[in-house]
């Protein structure tokens, strides 16, 4: 059995290689997800992989982040075209005027928006990125920033789509009540067990504050951005249509398919032009129980009238850049969808029940905390799962605690940190490539220059889950 599970590994190793070595997502996971159905269907693995593609295209999931990966494309370029994150700068850096307290800003920002963690990667870093730029911050920090406060801060504020999610698991476990708001009430409970999110935040912080000191890759990219003000990696080439030019420490994207002259003048830039648009997309969502894409629709329309009755923009200017901004986007959501087939086709191998199958025997009660956050950690980072991972390992993990008398608030906890470690560090994971992208960098350049921080996290959270199994 066990040299069973080593093989189901080994496509995600070879993808995992193809990552690193091209420093690319798409054709290692299209490899990837390939050589698993030569595992399921043998010689028909060609049609197993279109049926899957056909699966996952109808799955709602998708198609939802599909939407706002897309819509998010449109509310971004309205911001942009009108003068909005100009204005945006404008006003903040009365207020920020050195790198510290634009990352502490951006750090503050991504500790309230915890409504939902797409929402918070795709915010967070589109409204500080030309904030943190004027102090030469590499984008790859941003991303960082962006992408370890997004699930961390939902799983530990119990009003977001995880809490809500987590609650019904927990609820389905009869382990609490079923009413909503007292299930709501009970996970509360659990938040101080779920010891990666809240070791992830610590570590950001520190980091920003140089506690922790930059190592590796990272460091590298705050040397070039100081050195030679180029905030953006070396191998970008998420956007093709665009030219880079380095003047004066500043990267100017120029497009070149697009006429600037079709836009607004640069007399236009307001704060309240995202400041509204924003606010708006936040109050709808949470109005809608954090349902983003009429939250985007809302803001969307919003900037339709704000800057209609500006004069910034006339309807076809406005139609034309919505279109723009959506189109940008189709390179992320195919990287998406292949990221999705690609889970599709790892959970038909149910890896995580049969590694669990395996060490259930020999584990002590105190160790199955740690063990459920290893397992939890490494399938969600091999396969890009985590809400999917989560209904799949809770059922296994709680009452295998309850049988042999481990702590059942440590057990769900790490499955809870297993989730945000897989959110943060899959180089191929919806959060991530949203992050990335908001952020204007490859999913790899983010993957590569935060593991050293992530995997400090995960240590961590390891050592502190091997001494609570044992005194708690």
């Amino acid at each position: 059995m066990s040299q069973h599970v080593i093989f189901l590994y080994l496509p995600i190793l070879v993808t995992i290689i193809l990552a690193i070595k091209t420093r690319k997502i798409i054709s290692p996971l299209l490899v990837g997800s390939l050589s698993i159905h030569i595992i399921i269907d043998k010689w028909y693995f060609i049609d197993g992989w279109i049926n899957s593609v056909y699966t996952t295209l109808s799955d709602t999931t998708l198609i939802k982040i599909v939407l706002i990966m897309g819509l998010f494309g449109s509310f971004n370029n309205l911001l942009e075209k009108s003068g909005g994150f100009k204005g945006l700068t404008n006003l903040i850096t009365k207020y920020v005027n050195n790198q510290k307290k634009s990352l502490l800003a951006t750090y503050i920002l991504g500790s309230l928006v915890f409504m939902d963690d797409y929402l918070n990667n795709l915010t967070v870093a589109s409204a500080m990125k030309n904030i943190t730029d004027k102090f030469n911050v590499p984008r790859e920090f941003l991303a960082y920033l962006a992408n370890s406060l997004a699930a961390s801060v939902c799983i530990i504020i119990p009003f977001s789509t995880w809490s809500v999610f987590y609650s019904n698991l927990l609820q389905q476990q009869e382990i609490i009540n079923s009413n909503t708001v007292l299930s709501h009430s009970h996970y509360i409970q659990y938040i101080p067990y779920a010891f990666y999110p809240w070791i992830t935040i610590l570590v950001s912080l520190f980091t920003i504050l140089g506690i922790i000191p930059l190592v590796g890759p990272m460091k590298r990219a705050f040397n070039r951005a100081q050195q030679i003000g180029q905030v953006y990696p070396e191998s970008i080439t998420l956007f093709p249509q665009a030219t880079k030019l380095r003047i004066d420490k500043t990267i100017i994207l120029e497009a070149s398919s697009t006429s600037l002259d079709n836009y607004p003048s640069k007399g236009t830039e307001k704060s309240i032009n995202f400041i509204i648009p924003s606010l708006l997309l936040i109050i709808v969502s949470a109005l809608t129980n954090i349902d983003i894409v009429k939250g985007l629709l809302a803001a969307i329309v919003s900037c339709y009238f704000l800057y209609r009755y500006q004069n910034i923009m006339n309807f076809n200017i406005f139609a034309d850049t919505t279109f723009e901004g959506f189109r940008s986007m189709l390179l992320e959501i195919t990287l998406v969808v292949i990221s999705f087939v690609f889970k599709n086709a790892y959970d038909n191998l149910q890896l995580a029940p049969n590694v669990i199958q395996i060490l259930e025997p020999i584990m002590h009660s105190s160790l199955i905390p740690v063990v459920t956050f290893i397992i939890m950690g490494a399938c969600a980072f091999f396969t890009g799962s985590f809400w999917g991972l989560s209904a799949i390992i809770l059922p296994i993990a709680i009452p295998l605690a309850q049988a042999v008398d481990a702590n059942i608030y440590l057990t769900a906890g790490a499955v809870f940190s297993g989730a945000a470690f897989g959110s943060q560090s899959c180089f191929f994971s919806d959060a991530l490539i949203l992050s990335s992208r908001a952020s204007e960098i490859e999913p790899m350049d983010q993957a590569l220059t935060q593991l050293p921080f992530v995997l400090l996290s995960a240590i961590i959270t390891i050592i502190a889950y091997l001494v609570a199994g044992f005194i708690m």
